[in-house]
This record gives C-alpha cells, structure tokens and sequence, in this order.
C-alpha cells in the first residue's frame, strides 16, 4: 500500500448517478477498496431534484455539505432537516432506514460511508 493518496480536483470525473425520474445526481467515489481504505469517500452534486432516496441497511454515512442546500427526510418517520453548507451530517447504518434528499438548486457534498457502499 502506498503511504498516501492525493487525487487533484483536475483529476475529478464524476458519474451521473441513475436516480429516478425528476432527479439528477453526479458523484465520483474518490477513495475506497481500491486504495485499500476501509471506508469510501467521494464527492457528490445534486441539481434541482425531487426525491432520491438512499437506503441505509449496509453502511452508514457522514456527509459535509460544500455548497448549496438539501432537505433530508427520514422516510418511516417523515422528520426532515436542512442540511446546509458547512453542515455535517452522520446517518447511521439501520435495517428499513431510507433517506430522501430533496434540493431546488444545486449541490455539493462530500461523504464517507462504512462499511462501502
């Protein structure tokens, strides 16, 4: 393993994410099994989106917001929090617990899970 990773913002390539109708999403996983981390880190942006929704029964996550606004609804409960720039947010990893992230501009946010999603 080498002693360290740096990934320039030049070297960025982030994937459009299928989500669903009325949404849209591109991410990159930046680090993560390949470079042997136990966790995977990427970066993420969402334009104007309705709902997508992500579960959490395998992993959880840690997100800090960059840029922009999401509101996160907890789907069982309906309990929803703005989550903003310079906001970090952890979600732990539960059985049947989906979150839907909802925005009306664009977005940025990096994340980490663990295990890898």
């Amino acid at each position: 393993m080498e002693s360290m990773y740096m990934v320039k913002k030049a070297e960025l390539n982030m994937e459009y994410l299928e989500t669903g109708e009325g949404n849209h999403m591109t991410l990159q996983d930046v680090f993560g099994k390949a470079q042997g981390a136990p966790f995977t880190f990427g970066m993420a942006e969402i334009l104007p989106s309705e709902g997508i929704e992500f579960d959490y029964d395998d992993d959880g996550a840690i997100c800090i917001c960059l840029e922009g606004t999401i509101s996160l609804t907890d789907k069982a409960t309906g309990k929803t929090s703005e989550f903003a720039e310079g906001d970090i947010v952890y979600i732990p990893q539960e059985k049947g617990k989906v979150i839907v992230w909802n925005s009306t501009s664009y977005t940025k946010f990096a994340y980490a899970t663990y295990p890898h999603w």
